[in-house]
């Protein structure tokens, strides 16, 4: 089975699970459920794979962390593109969830290029920051901290961002979760080489 065919069903089944989740009125959340069944159909029938068997919740309750990347691109200046999100307002560094069939790196990639309207290259991995759960993520979370170069595009804000520009550290007083904490641990580590 091709490797094509198997990150469409992971891409579909993501989508749908998403969807579902997401849905603002009972006909979207059929029509993801319908999605998701179908999908289901054919792991099984394709790859002889029943859902149960990959899910990363198993029946006895196993949970698997969540991944997260975040790609820090500095300019001339030596100030970072932040995002000003649009869901709590405060400033971070650009990134977010890793979606499967996507290496981290290329999740980055996306990811930066969605938020900022830039497209990136990945120089090095900085860093593997952990969260526990808290008040503002209910679940343990890892997080890939690259630093990335931009090799092309032009800045704009995406629908996740309420602003995105070049800031230096102390501009900001509103940081999101934690990241003002990943910002210095990206200094640290880019100035000690």
């Amino acid at each position: 089975m091709s490797k094509t065919i198997i990150s469409t069903l992971e891409a579909l089944r993501k989508s749908a699970s998403t969807g579902i989740y997401y849905a603002k009125n009972d006909y979207d959340r059929i029509r993801y459920t319908e999605i998701l069944s179908m999908t289901e159909l054919l792991y099984e029938n394709l790859l002889n794979i029943k859902i149960s068997e990959i899910d990363p919740i198993d029946k006895q309750g196993y949970i698997t962390p969540k991944v997260g990347v975040n790609g820090f691109i500095e300019n001339a200046e030596g100030k970072l593109l932040l995002e000003q999100r649009s869901d709590d307002k405060c400033w971070g560094i650009p990134g977010g969830w890793a979606e499967v069939g996507l290496s981290a790196e290329e999740n980055v990639i996306k990811e930066v290029l969605e938020e900022t309207g830039f497209l990136v290259e990945v120089d090095a991995l900085i860093g593997i920051v952990s969260r526990k759960p808290s008040k503002h993520y209910p679940y343990t979370s890892y997080h890939l901290l690259y630093k990335c170069r931009i090799i092309s595009g032009k800045l704009e804000k995406s629908i996740e961002s309420e602003n995105v520009g070049w800031k230096e550290i102390g501009e900001i007083d509103n940081w999101h979760v934690d990241h003002k904490e990943w910002v210095e641990f990206y200094m640290e580590r880019t100035q000690n080489g």
